[in-house]
């Protein structure tokens, strides 16, 4: 019985050494398509880290090329950064800043590490003591928080973002500065003279303003703020364009307040008064509602901003009565 299965082992070999085969690629392929694929970045044939897709890819390489617009260049320094890419598979990835970090210390030996400062998305200054710069910007909004009251917000008039990373040497700037540039003014006070058949609603059109901005600039017109019942004539001066920082602190305020809603006046005709009589059958009665608002104030308690965030009738107005007679007087 012995002599016969082993003259059987090359024929059952035949069968079994191919499936055994195709088991093994089948792992293999399992084993790749399970690999995370990722992008290899180079720069200049040097491989500096993965990334998981080409939107990171670009995100990185504007990030690069924001800091390299932002030191400057001369005729003596030029920087030239061209990051590549290929599929490949990678075990651990990097984010965009992250990417833009590694791209600049392979290409670069004029770099430093240090905290960026961004106001609404846009790289504004460089400095090399993070630590000390949300220092100063958290002593600006220090005074005017308030953290027993959940009411109140403090926060810029700008998105501001901190970002540690790699940047240029000629990039940074003192922290001095950096707070002087801040605090600066950005925008001048611009003021419009009235001229002859000028409206309120004509001025704020020419200064790309809505009528309540303008109203909102010229708190203290006159003695009084504005609104669509001020006499304005020729050679009066109103503000346009508010003097204003590079950043400013803005208190934003969940306010309430109480106000009347206004009676109407219920009116009826009887023949049981002589024509031209008025009778009041019923008083009217002003109803009352709450009106809850997200109110924004800059630091001089100016309001800036102000949203209707609900509003609750506490009581309904009740409706004046009044007939009026139609019956002919005879004589």
């Amino acid at each position: 019985g012995v002599r016969r299965n082993v003259r059987t082992l090359p024929r059952m070999a035949m069968y079994i050494l191919p499936v055994l085969a195709l088991a093994g690629m089948v792992t293999v392929v399992q084993n790749t398509i399970r690999q995370p694929y990722a992008l290899e970045v180079q720069v200049n044939g040097q491989t500096v880290g993965y990334v998981a897709n080409e939107d990171v890819f670009n995100s990185a390489k504007e990030a690069v090329q924001e800091r390299i617009n932002y030191a400057g260049t001369d005729e003596n320094t030029k920087w030239t950064v061209e990051p590549t890419y290929t599929i490949s598979v990678a075990h651990s990835v990097l984010d965009e800043n992250e990417m833009a970090n590694a791209i600049l210390k392979s290409s670069s030996d004029q770099i430093s590490e240090g905290t960026a400062l961004y106001l609404d998305g846009e790289l504004t200054a460089v400095c090399s003591d993070g630590t000390a710069l949300q220092s100063y910007l958290s002593s600006l909004l220090e005074p005017y928080e308030d953290p027993e009251d959940p009411n109140v917000t403090v926060g810029f008039n700008k998105e501001v973002t901190l970002e540690n990373g790699i940047y240029f040497n000629e990039s940074f700037q003192q922290e001095n500065d950096v707070e002087s540039m801040l605090s600066g003014v950005q925008q001048q006070e611009k003021i419009y003279t009235v001229g002859a058949g000028d409206t309120l609603w004509s001025i704020a059109q020419k200064n790309d303003l809505t009528f309540r901005e303008l109203c909102e600039l010229n708190t203290n017109f006159k003695g009084a703020p504005l609104n669509e019942k001020s006499n304005i004539q020729a050679g009066d001066e109103l503000i346009v364009t508010k003097q204003e920082a590079l950043l400013e602190v803005r208190i934003t305020k969940v306010e309430t307040r109480e106000e009347e809603i206004p009676f109407g006046t219920e009116t009826t005709q009887s023949n049981e008064y002589t024509k031209g009589t008025t009778k009041t059958l019923q008083e009217g009665q002003n109803g009352l509602r709450r009106v809850t608002m997200q109110n924004v104030y800059d630091t001089n308690g100016a309001l800036l901003e102000q949203t209707i965030l609900s509003t609750e009738t506490i009581r309904e107005p009740v409706n004046k009565k009044v007939v009026v007679g139609t019956k002919k007087v005879t004589k």
